[in-house]
């Protein structure tokens, strides 16, 4: 008995740690969000909204780059300081365009920007019951509650969206970067366009299964 026993014991363990293994980055996610959530708390109402925003912010321009091909130098010509997208708003708008989280999401995430650009862009004292902030705050769909303080419902919307992300990370899959075509295939080319001009339509035919095969072996 004590050895079927020591044997289901080494059975469970290591289910558990085949469990712990697979789902090693939304646990780390989770450890991530949660040393996240308190800091905040020890924060001003500026600095509560700047941080939260600017990590959203890095959180989308990951899941961005996780959803593009691994080209870091194309990537950071595309997500870099001054760039197309090195900014929160063209990240909120491609990562919705590209299906990863809902309408509401994206209006939320939009909100929240407005509302560090209020933080921001205002020189003077500032906080979440300024009514143009807590009149946006009302608006904020990802809260746990609906009648929060403006400052516990932009919080509470912040953990809702970053769900939504590292959901997205979890199961985005990263695009295949397609290699050059080489001489063979350029000869080919040559070859398919000079019978062209004698048979165009046997010939096009020929082309497009030939270069279907020759698509399929990249791909492999």
């Amino acid at each position: 008995m004590p050895l079927l026993l020591s044997t289901r014991q080494r059975q469970s363990d290591n289910q558990t740690f085949s469990i712990v293994t697979e789902h090693r980055p939304i646990l780390r996610r989770v450890e991530e969000v949660w040393r996240f959530r308190q800091t905040p708390d020890a924060e001003s109402d500026r600095g509560c909204a700047l941080m939260a925003a600017a990590y959203l912010d890095s959180q989308l321009e990951e899941l961005i780059r996780m959803s593009l091909v691994a080209d870091n130098k194309a990537v950071d010509e595309l997500l870099g300081v001054s760039k197309p997208l090195g900014t929160f708003s063209s990240r909120i708008d491609l990562a919705y365009l590209l299906g990863h989280f809902s309408k509401n999401a994206h209006r939320d995430l939009e909100l929240i920007r407005k509302i560090r650009n209020e933080f921001g862009h205002t020189p003077t004292p500032l906080d979440f019951t300024h009514p143009p902030i807590q009149a946006r705050c009302k608006e904020l769909y990802h809260s746990f509650l609906k009648d929060d303080a403006p400052r516990k419902r932009f919080t509470n919307t912040v953990l809702g969206l970053l769900a939504w992300i590292h959901g997205a990370m979890y199961k985005s899959k990263r695009p295949k970067l397609h290699v050059d075509i080489d001489a063979e295939y350029t000869q080919f080319k040559a070859a398919i366009l000079k019978a062209f001009e004698t048979n165009p339509t046997e010939t096009l035919v020929s082309y497009l299964e030939k270069l279907s095969e020759l698509d399929d072996e990249l791909d492999r």
